[in-house]
């Protein structure tokens, strides 16, 4: 399932707009984990308490709020939901290993890690990747095509004259 459509079926199943940090919890905690929080049984402000699929999303969890703590203070009730500006230079620590996903919006801001070598239930890295390499396939053969009517255009023009 690709990120538009896990989002979308989230939405629909929790009857509100999911959050690039929602997306990320539910590809990165464990499904036990990801239960509680969406049945509130956990907060976003007890993310000690949160039990990753890899050691890597668990650090990186860690240092987002790290640095969400250095920007905003100690007292999490006062940070905004999500920070995609330090989500980003987190991730840029990351190295070659992480990725940056927009998923399904036009706002740059909206984004969501996934780790290919380390992702918990499915490979919506892999999804997206095949999907945009058909895309790039279908472009192809569509640009193939035109460049041939065009050929053929020219050549009736030529005979017809």
């Amino acid at each position: 399932m690709g990120f538009d459509e896990r989002r979308i079926h989230l939405e629909k199943k929790h009857g509100r707009k999911i959050s690039w940090m929602d997306m990320f919890f539910d590809t990165n905690l464990t499904n036990e984990c990801k239960t509680r929080l969406w049945a509130g049984e956990l907060d976003i402000n007890e993310w000690e308490r949160f039990e990753f699929c890899s050691e890597q999303s668990k650090e990186t969890y860690a240092e987002y709020m790290r640095s969400m703590i250095e920007l905003y203070g100690s007292d999490l009730t006062q940070h905004p939901t999500g920070d995609p500006d330090v989500w980003a230079k987190v991730q840029a620590l990351g190295g070659s290993r992480s990725w940056i996903f927009e998923i399904g919006s036009l706002d740059p801001h909206v984004v969501v890690i996934e780790t290919p070598a380390r992702a918990c239930e499915s490979g919506p890295y892999f999804d997206a990747r095949r999907s945009q390499k058909e895309v790039q396939k279908i472009r192809a053969q569509l640009e193939i095509e035109r460049k041939g009517k065009r050929r053929l255009g020219t050549k009736s023009e030529r005979n017809g004259k």
